[in-house]
C-alpha cells in the first residue's frame, strides 16, 4: 500500500518551476531546536572556517543556497543527488570549504543560522554521503554469483524493458538516480523491504549476467540498493513542493511569528524517528497541505463570526406573505456547531479522490496549518489542546507533551496564551469536549447531519 500511494503522491507533485527563487523559502520558521546538530557538530562548526567572520559566512552561505536552488529548479529534473552536487561545488567556489570533507560541517552550519531546516538537512546529509559512496565506489569489484529465490519470478520478468533506464548512468540533470531506481523497485513485486531488496538484488544480478547493463551500472545500482537510497521518506523534489507552494502561504499580514522560541524548559525528544512535519512532508504534496490548512481556517473563520443563527421560514397560506423565526446561537452552541462542521469538512476531505487511500488526521490538520502560516508557534501550543486531538487511551499530558515535540521537535508549555481566536477555540474546546467515547470521523457517515 506505500509503494502505491507514494507513487500516486509523486504522480500529482506540481511541477516546479525555475526563476529567481528568493532562498529564504528555505529558512526554517517552523522548528525549534535541531533534533540532528549534535554537540559535536557545533565544536567542529566553531572551529570551521574560524578565520572568516560570521557575518561574511551566513552571506556566502545565502550565495550558495541561492545558486544552488535556482540551479536545480531550472534544470529539467529535480534531483537529490545533484542538489548535493551543487553546494558541494558552490561552496569551494566561495572557499566556504576547502574539501568534500567539510561538507557535512557546512550543512550543519546553515542549519544552525536556521538558513535550512532539519528536514531539508537529512536529505543533503544523505545525498552528499551517497554522492561520495558512488565515487569512491570501486567498479572493478568482483560480482558474487546470486541464486533466484522461488519468489524472484526471472521467467516472466522483463529485465531488458525494466532496466531500459539504466543502460546508462542518470547525469543528475536531465535523469535522477534516485527517482529512477524508485520507478524500477515500483515494478516489482514485493510486501515488505526485507523482501524488496532481496528481489532487488538478484533482479540487478540478473541483469547484469544477462548483459543488459554493464559492471559499473550494477556497482552503482547496489550501492544505491544497500544504501536504503528507496526509504528516505522526504524527497527533494516534493520537499520543495511544499515549501515554495505551500509553506507560509496563508500567513496573515498583520501576523507576527519570528519562529519557534528556545527556552531552557525545552528538550528535544530523539527518540521519534519522524516528526509530525516530517510526516507533512513525506505523505502530502503542496496542494493536499493546503486543502488540509483550509479545513481548520474555515473553523477560525466560524469561531470568529459575529453571529450565527438558524432561519425558519414558514407559509403563510391565508395572505400568502412568509414568515420567518431566526433562532441566534449562543457563543457555547456555535463553538459546538463549529467542533461538528469541523468533523464535517474532514469526511469531506477524506472522501476526496486527492486523499483516497491516504488516512488523515486532525494531527496532520494542525500541522498543515502551522506549515502554511495559519497558526503561529505560540497558538500551536493552545491548539493542542483540542480534545478531538488527544488520545483517550493515553493520558493527556503525555500526548500534549508528544505532540508538541512531534511538530516542533521541542517542548514548550509556558508560553501566554496569545488573544486571539485559535485561544479561544483551544479554551472552549477543551471545557466542551469531553466525551472519551468520540470516534474519529467516519468517511462513510452522513456529513449533511451537523445539528
Amino acid at each position: 500500500m506505500y509503494r502505491f500511494m507514494m507513487l500516486a503522491i509523486m504522480a500529482m507533485l506540481p511541477t516546479l518551476v525555475g526563476a529567481d527563487v528568493d532562498p529564504s523559502v528555505l529558512k526554517n520558521t517552523k522548528e525549534g531546536m535541531s533534533r540532528i546538530v549534535s554537540s559535536q557538530n557545533l565544536r567542529k562548526i566553531e572551529k570551521w572556517n574560524a578565520n572568516i567572520p560570521l557575518s561574511e559566512k551566513i552571506q556566502l552561505s545565502k550565495l550558495v543556497i541561492r545558486e544552488a536552488l535556482n540551479n536545480t529548479l531550472n534544470q529539467p529534473a529535480i534531483c537529490d543527488l545533484g542538489f548535493a552536487s551543487r553546494f558541494d561545488e558552490l561552496a569551494l567556489k566561495y572557499n566556504l570549504i576547502q574539501s568534500s570533507k567539510e561538507l557535512p560541517t557546512f550543512f550543519m552550519f546553515l542549519r544552525t543560522q536556521n538558513l535550512i531546516d532539519d528536514l531539508l538537512l537529512k536529505n543533503l546529509l544523505r545525498s552528499s554521503e551517497l554522492n561520495k559512496k558512488l565515487k569512491s565506489l570501486d567498479l572493478n569489484n568482483k560480482i558474487m554469483p546470486v541464486l533466484g529465490r522461488k519468489d524472484f519470478d526471472k521467467e516472466n520478468l522483463d529485465l531488458k524493458n525494466l532496466y531500459t533506464s539504466f543502460v546508462t548512468w542518470p547525469d543528475e540533470k536531465k535523469t535522477c538516480s534516485l527517482g529512477k531506481f524508485f520507478a524500477l523497485s515500483a515494478q516489482l513485486e514485493w510486501k515488505k523491504k526485507k523482501q524488496r531488496n532481496q528481489i532487488l538484488k538478484e533482479a540487478n544480478y540478473f541483469a547484469f549476467k544477462d548483459k543488459i547493463i554493464p559492471r559499473e551500472i550494477y556497482h552503482r545500482l547496489e550501492l544505491l540498493r544497500t544504501s536504503d537510497a528507496l526509504d528516505w521518506g522526504i524527497y527533494l523534489k516534493n520537499y520543495l513542493d511544499v515549501s515554495l507552494n505551500a509553506k507560509d502561504k496563508l500567513k496573515l499580514i498583520e501576523k507576527s511569528d519570528s519562529g519557534p522560541t528556545i527556552k531552557k524548559d525545552e528538550y528535544i525528544n530523539r527518540r521519534e524517528k519522524l516528526t509530525r512535519r516530517g510526516k507533512l512532508y513525506t505523505y502530502y504534496n503542496s496542494t493536499q497541505v493546503m486543502m488540509l490548512a483550509d479545513v481548520l481556517q474555515k473553523t477560525i473563520r466560524r469561531m470568529d463570526a459575529q453571529r450565527a443563527f438558524i432561519q425558519f421560514d414558514f407559509e403563510n397560506t391565508s395572505d400568502n406573505h412568509p414568515e420567518s423565526e431566526i433562532y441566534v446561537l449562543s457563543p457555547m452552541e456555535r463553538y459546538r456547531l463549529s467542533i461538528k462542521l469541523l468533523r464535517k469538512d474532514l469526511g469531506e476531505l477524506m472522501r476526496s479522490e486527492l486523499f483516497l487511500n491516504t488516512p488523515v488526521e486532525y494531527a496532520d490538520i494542525v500541522a498543515a496549518s502551522y506549515e502554511t502560516g495559519i497558526i503561529t508557534t505560540e497558538e500551536l501550543d493552545l491548539i493542542l489542546k483540542f480534545e478531538e486531538f488527544w488520545n483517550p487511551k493515553e493520558p493527556k499530558w503525555k500526548i500534549y507533551t508528544n505532540f508538541t515535540l512531534s511538530i516542533l521537535g521541542t517542548a514548550s508549555f509556558y508560553l501566554p496564551p496569545p488573544w486571539n481566536i485559535i485561544g479561544a477555540i483551544a479554551l472552549v474546546v477543551t471545557q466542551v469536549q469531553l466525551n472519551k467515547n468520540a470516534q474519529k470521523p467516519d468517511p462513510d457517515d452522513n456529513w449533511n447531519v451537523v445539528i
